[in-house]
């Protein structure tokens, strides 16, 4: 007598597998887009933080900021550096500008590298839109130690102008 047995799943097998699929990717994915946006933003926190140390130290030397231009990433055609290092116009995550604060205190969108004289100075990165990190905050960080996160477009002139972070932003 020979038994015959069937090898397969049964369709509720499938449908709880899916089931368990769908609930992890629901929880997954949200989190993995956290993750890749504050580790984003920290990768440009961490490159404004260095240019502005390389930036007091091209000061120390030529007691001006300007004819400054940074060590690595630069972009002398767009005046920008893309963050994460190594990357172009269409992949980075954040573009960061670095530009020359005139003797009214507005920021100009003249770089520091043709800026002479140059007394102080604003940084901003922008999220790349159509990106993973296009809904984090933009940054400012100034000469004057202010660094503010912000979703506002004008945060660069509340930086400099009004000496924080104004409404609807926070410091970093």
């Amino acid at each position: 007598m020979s038994r015959h047995s069937e090898h397969g799943f049964t369709l509720i097998e499938l449908m709880v597998v899916v089931m368990i699929l769908g609930i992890l990717s629901a929880i997954a994915i949200p989190s993995y887009r956290q993750y890749v946006q504050k580790n984003a933003r920290s990768e440009a926190e961490s490159s404004m933080l260095g240019m502005s140390v390389e930036l007091e130290q091209w000061r120390a030397k030529t007691l001006t900021y300007g004819g400054f231009t940074p060590r690595q990433g630069w972009s002398t055609t767009a005046n920008t550096i893309y963050v994460p290092s190594g990357s172009t116009v269409a992949n980075h995550n954040y573009a960061i500008q670095i530009m020359n604060v005139n003797s009214v205190g507005t920021p100009t969108a003249t770089s520091l590298s043709t800026a002479q004289p140059a007394n102080s100075w604003v940084m901003v990165a922008t999220p790349r839109a159509g990106s993973l990190v296009a809904n984090s905050p933009m940054l400012a960080f100034t000469s004057q130690g202010i660094k503010c996160a912000s979703k506002v477009s004008n945060i660069m002139l509340l930086a400099v102008t009004v000496q924080n972070c104004g409404a609807g932003s926070k410091s970093w």
